[in-house]
């Protein structure tokens, strides 16, 4: 009997439940572990800490940044990264058993070793996923060099996975050749199809769950202030800083919490409470040029439990043209007249029905992770010594219901 396909994610940390990107690969990763892929993860020493991995029986590397007879590393240097690739490459390869092959190896864009993924998949001679989600520019004395290991990078890959439609064009203006794919970021759950719709609540209750960035207390406080004339509330979940925390709590409709145990545990809270889910970007982001490709998870996970979402972030923004596409009522572009009539809609019974009706639309087709794990699933390589109607390989290809 051949071996299982194997799937090596490369990363600065482990997979495993937290926040971030990994944390979306981790969901596809789990997927794949059920359906009886081998997982491996190579990620940097002491990034293990604390990370509870999701699958015990994974095999996790740390890759250490020094040895006593390594050469050192330094960025800009073409020679030392050639060394450390194959230095790494080696710890890899001895952290597996005799004869060990990878199939795949997935690697997010812009991590500290996703550079190295290129030069791993060409030795594996594996199939390279990349998984763009965030896209900064590079910047500094070694910008040139950083750009170069990008292209090496997008270069190699069988396949690149764009969060959104706007990150996908944003890279073909730059490789006009770039045939990358659009997914959106998976979700934990699933919502059933037989799930009872959610319940209008009187007064409303919005919630917002996540990092609170600076250039979003705007938002927040321009929220609560539009909900007093309703008798409506919001609450802040997660992480601000005390100055955000301070501004917000002297409003009387506003509560601060911190952090959930888990994003779980944060889901769960939002699905019991509120109305509608908060999701916003700051009109004035320091790294705007982030806001015009990036898409919110956090919408998918509040969309698998019915709760329907009020959008409010910039006009150009990919969260923006999905719910100017769906039709949603909730939706802002301004702090003035477009968030006042954005919250009466949350106010609204009929309104905030029709919204929460395509929210679970959506949940039930395009956010649905079964369909989005299937469209990865679908190009994921035959392993060696199995063929495309195995039962292995094929319950890969075919997604596990949550």
């Amino acid at each position: 009997m051949p071996a299982a396909p194997r799937v090596l994610f490369l990363c600065s940390c482990p997979p495993g439940p937290g926040v971030g990107s990994p944390v979306i690969i981790d969901r596809h990763l789990r997927r794949m572990s059920d359906a009886g892929w081998d997982v491996s993860s190579a990620c940097l020493q002491g990034s293990t800490a604390g990370i509870p991995i999701s699958r015990p029986h994974w095999n996790v590397v740390e890759l250490p940044w020094r040895r006593p007879w390594w050469p050192p590393y330094r960025e800009g240097s073409a020679l030392l990264f050639r060394l450390r690739a194959r230095l790494w490459w080696r710890e890899i390869v001895r952290a597996h058993p005799p004869g060990t092959r990878f199939d795949a190896i997935f690697t997010l864009f812009g991590g500290d070793l996703a550079s190295f993924g290129a030069d791993f998949a060409r030795r594996a001679r594996a199939s390279l996923h990349v998984f763009v989600h965030d896209l900064f520019e590079p910047r500094g004395p070694h910008r040139a060099h950083h750009l170069a290991r990008d292209r090496t990078l997008i270069a190699g890959a069988a396949h690149v996975w764009h969060v959104s439609q706007q990150m996908l064009e944003k890279f073909r203006a730059i490789a006009p050749d770039h045939s990358g794919q659009v997914l959106p970021p998976i979700s934990e759950n699933a919502l059933a199809p037989d799930a009872p719709p959610p319940v209008f609540r009187r007064p409303p209750h919005v919630v917002f769950a996540g990092m609170l960035h600076d250039s979003a207390l705007a938002i927040a406080t321009g929220v609560a202030r539009e909900l007093l004339p309703h008798q409506g509330r919001l609450t802040v979940v997660g992480r601000h800083s005390p100055a955000a925390a301070a501004d917000l709590a002297r409003l009387p409709n506003v509560t601060v919490r911190g952090y959930f145990p888990s994003n779980r545990d944060a889901v769960d809270f939002v699905a019991r409470h509120a109305t509608s889910a908060l999701v916003c970007y700051g009109f004035d982001q320091p790294d705007a040029a982030w806001l015009h490709t990036c898409f919110p998870s956090k919408l998918l996970e509040f969309a698998a439990r019915g709760i329907p979402p009020l959008v409010v972030a910039p006009a150009d923004t990919p969260v923006v043209a999905w719910a100017r596409r769906r039709g949603l009522a909730a939706l802002a572009t301004d702090l003035g007249p477009g968030l006042a009539a954005a919250v009466r809609a949350v106010a609204d019974p009929a309104s905030w029905a029709r919204d929460a009706a395509l929210t679970r639309t959506a949940a039930l087709g395009e956010f649905h992770p079964d369909a989005l794990h299937a469209v990865l699933a679908a190009t994921l390589p035959a392993p060696r010594g199995h063929s495309a109607t195995d039962a292995t390989f094929a319950s890969a290809a075919a997604p596990a219901r949550s």
